[in-house]
């Protein structure tokens, strides 16, 4: 049954509070059983038989201490899952901290800041996800800290009002508690869960060791294995229907920050027409995300079986709400989102980085201005005096920042100097589809750090020469002939960060493109258009996959 926004704000209030009273009737509930079950098996291996014992009762003492326990273990299972969730939760789904030198990467942390003053101020931190899903979740724990992540796809494909909207729906859920709600629930999942897999390790463990003796604790194993089971299934239906209820409430919260209900209904259409992690991000999280991982019929209907076996309300639902306070319909929101879409460029464009440059005093004459990766090759001591391109302030080497760091950089790699490994011209740092790289402006090489490279296969902003495109087809048909032979190893070429020979490989026997890695530094090589046309490649595989 669809909500409105004033209704899901009155229901908020109990929400709260369900979760936390049902988390202390599943602690209360599972340990009178664990009681029960005990006394029972205890008895039986006491008498040999439970004939004739008719039902007995325990003393009501012994419930009313299992409550107080149970709201005790209620309280601690409550604070100490939300106060450590956050740094768990991100070692999980292996977030990082966003590249200051990324301009997407920029662009989310500038938004999350601008966002966080919308909502008075609160410090929330933003972290990005390394996969090309389409998703967003945010977290908050009871010491104050938030987060809020983006995935490395979800920054490709939005724009900026989009991205500001998706931000706002997180924003939403910290600011109106649901996140610490949803963090308690996903906790409760996972306690049991754990349990009933150990359980039934347990189970499993004790038919090849069983015994006479042993029969009472099987049957005590095997019963707090269902129910640990049944509290599993409890705590997760909770999960699902709480969650449901949260995205309604922070959509409307997302249309009150950016005052935009139309970029947040295009980036929940982009998102419903993309992957979104199903099997790539943790299962038992879920129910963090602005949509569902997992795809399936159920998420988009209605009812009591979706309210209770969905963890997220139907896309289509939320996107008629917004549109209708947008002032549009569907198919005014897809022409929206296609006109939207930006053309890529055909050239290859990297686009450099306006860099420090420094006159230095070198026997009393000013030389110069030499740019940062100059500067690594030259005789420079901390005492040098120097001064920055455009200021009349002389200073010692000892006195800039960035200087001490290259002089640092240089006495760590002395031997590498920082120099292209095929024409030795000084390296200079660029962004390539808003990565930071290193770039040759001569023979048009890129030194790219490994763990960079996803981001770069992620985005689509690169465009592709006829020349590359020639190219990739060359090498995409020796590697369905089966004939790649092995790299040529005649050119050997010396990493610019340690001067050790590099490894020359085919990045993968799929995409078969020659590159040349140093394992020691975690860089490689790619000449003049390998890095495009192993994209060209990798995208075309993605394309045939889709079509």
């Amino acid at each position: 049954m669809p909500f409105s926004f004033v209704e899901i704000e009155e229901h908020k209030s109990w929400q709260i509070g369900f979760v936390f009273v049902g988390l202390v009737l599943f602690y209360f509930v599972g340990a009178s059983l664990l009681i029960v079950v005990t006394h029972y098996v205890l008895l039986y291996q006491a008498r040999g038989s439970l004939a004739n014992t008719g039902f007995l009762l325990l003393p009501p003492k012994i419930f009313i201490c299992t409550f107080l326990v149970a709201l005790a273990a209620a309280g601690l299972h409550w604070v100490y899952s939300i106060y450590q969730s956050i740094p768990h939760l991100l070692k999980i789904m292996r977030a990082t901290a966003p590249d200051p030198q990324d301009s997407y990467h920029k662009q989310l942390q500038n938004i999350v800041d601008e966002v966080s003053v919308a909502v008075g101020g609160r410090k929330i931190d933003c972290v990005v996800l390394p996969t090309s899903a389409l998703n967003a979740f945010s977290l908050a724990d009871f010491s104050g800290k938030a987060a809020i992540g983006v995935t490395e796809g979800l920054l490709t494909c939005l724009n900026r009002a989009q991205l500001e909207a998706v931000v706002g729906h997180e924003a939403g859920h910290i600011i109106m508690g649901d996140t610490l709600i949803e963090t308690a629930t996903v906790s409760a999942v996972s306690v049991f869960t754990g349990l009933n897999h150990f359980l039934g390790e347990a189970l499993r463990g004790s038919r090849t060791s069983r015994s006479e003796r042993g029969g009472g604790a099987i049957l005590l194993v095997l019963v707090l294995y269902l129910v640990t089971l049944v509290l599993r299934f409890l705590t997760y239906l909770i999960s699902m229907f709480i969650s449901r209820e949260c995205e309604y409430r922070a959509d409307a919260v997302a249309v009150r920050l950016v005052r935009d209900p139309l970029s947040l209904a295009q980036a929940l259409r982009k998102i419903s027409r993309g992957w979104r992690g199903g099997g790539d991000i943790y299962d038992s999280l879920e129910t963090l995300f602005i949509v569902s991982p997992n795809c399936n019929a159920l998420d988009e209907k209605e009812g009591f079986l979706a309210d209770l076996f969905s963890t997220h309300p139907p896309v289509t639902q939320r996107l008629k709400i917004l549109l209708s306070m947008a002032h549009a319909d569907l198919n005014t929101l897809d022409a929206s989102v296609k006109e939207n879409e930006v053309a890529r460029p055909t050239v290859p464009v990297i686009e450099k980085i306006t860099e420090p440059r420094w006159l230095i005093d070198v026997n009393g004459k000013w030389e110069g201005p030499f740019a940062a990766a100059a500067t690594l090759g030259m005789d420079l001591r901390y005492d040098t005096f120097i001064r920055r391109d455009g200021s009349g302030q002389v200073m010692m080497v000892s006195d800039d920042p960035d200087l001490i760091g290259l002089l640092r950089q240089r006495g760590e790699s002395s031997r590498g100097q920082n120099n292209c490994p095929r024409c030795l011209t000084p390296l200079a740092n660029a962004l390539y589809e808003g990565v930071p790289v290193e770039s040759c402006q001569a023979c048009g090489g890129v030194l790219l750090a490994d763990d960079k490279i996803l981001r770069i296969i992620i985005r689509h902003e690169q465009g592709f020469s006829a020349e590359v495109m020639r190219q990739a087809r060359l090498v995409q048909a020796v590697a369905q002939k089966g004939i790649l032979g092995v790299p040529k190893f005649h050119h050997e070429l010396s990493c610019p960060r340690c001067a050790q020979i590099m490894n020359r490989h085919f990045y993968s026997f799929v995409y078969p493109v020659e590159v040349d890695t140093c394992y020691l530094c975690n860089v490689t090589w790619y000449d003049k258009d390998e890095l495009e046309i192993l994209q060209y490649l990798i995208e075309s595989a993605e394309s045939a996959q889709q079509g």
